[in-house]
């Protein structure tokens, strides 16, 4: 867990969203063409950083 200012902190995408529909795929042990189904599959990926890292503090248990 960490505390702190997150006003400098920035959160963005390093890339595009990927999506793609499934429809002749096995999930876990299912076949989507045997039922007539269809999956949609969703990858994206973000981004933290804290900005200026000494208006933080991190909590830990010992």
């Amino acid at each position: 867990m960490a505390l702190g200012n997150f006003n400098n902190s920035i959160i963005g995408d390093i890339e595009d969203m990927y999506v793609s529909i499934l429809d002749q795929a096995t999930i876990d042990g299912t076949s989507l063409a045997q039922f007539d189904l269809v999956a949609l599959r969703v990858i994206t990926r973000v981004a933290f950083t804290p900005g200026m890292t000494d208006l933080y503090s991190a909590i830990s248990w010992a």
